[in-house]
C-alpha cells in the first residue's frame, strides 16, 4: 500500500514492481489531516506493508512542527493497529519554482524520523538521495520543482526495492 500525496500519487507502482499487488491511495493536494482520515480505508484493505510519504503539503500551508509531529503521530499510531509493516519515508527536497522551505523540510524530516523510531517503523530516508549541494531536490529529477519526473521515480524505486519486495 503507498499512502500520501500528488508525489505518490505520480508513481505508477504496479508497472515497476509487477510481482507485487500493489494499492495506492493517494491524493494530489493531500494534508496530513486529509490522510488520517483514509486509514480506516487502509484498515479494509489489509495490507502486508504501508509506505507513507506526506507532508510537503502541510509544509507549503506553512502548518509547521506542532501540526506535522501531531498529525504523523495520530497516522502512525493508527497504521500501528493493523497487522502491517509501516515504512515511513523522508519528505523530498524541493527546488525553484517552488517556494516550500528547503530548512522546513529538513526539520520536518527529523520529527518523522524520531516519530517512526517512536512507534517502531522503518524509516527510509529518500531525502538524501534527491539533495544536491546546495541542499535542494537535484535538477533533472523534477518536473516543476516538486514533482517527480520518469528520473526522479527511477532513484525512488531504486530506494525501496529491497523494502518492497515480500520475503
Amino acid at each position: 500500500m503507498f499512502l500520501g500525496d500528488s508525489i505518490t500519487a505520480g508513481g505508477d507502482w504496479n508497472a515497476w514492481f509487477p510481482d507485487i499487488s500493489i494499492s495506492e491511495l493517494s491524493v494530489p493536494g493531500d494534508s496530513l489531516e486529509q490522510i488520517l482520515y483514509r486509514i480506516d480505508m487502509i484498515r479494509m484493505l489489509n495490507p502486508q506493508k504501508v509506505f507513507l510519504l506526506a507532508g510537503v503539503n502541510n509544509i507549503s500551508r506553512s502548518h509547521y512542527d506542532n501540526t506535522i509531529r501531531n498529525t504523523y503521530s495520530l497516522i502512525l499510531q493508527k497504521l500501528n493497529t493493523m497487522a502491517c509493516e509501516v515504512y515511513v519515508q523522508s519528505i523530498l527536497p524541493v527546488r525553484e519554482p517552488s517556494k516550500v522551505d528547503n530548512n522546513r523540510i529538513s526539520q520536518a524530516n527529523e520529527i518523522i524520523k524520531k516519530l517512526a523510531m517512536e512507534y517502531g517503523c522503518e524509516y527510509i530516508d529518500l531525502h538524501n538521495a534527491f539533495t544536491d549541494t546546495n541542499g535542494e531536490m537535484k535538477k533533472g529529477l523534477t518536473t516543476d520543482g516538486v514533482h517527480l519526473n520518469e528520473y526522479g521515480y527511477a532513484v525512488w524505486r531504486e530506494q525501496i526495492r529491497d523494502y518492497i519486495r515480500v520475503i
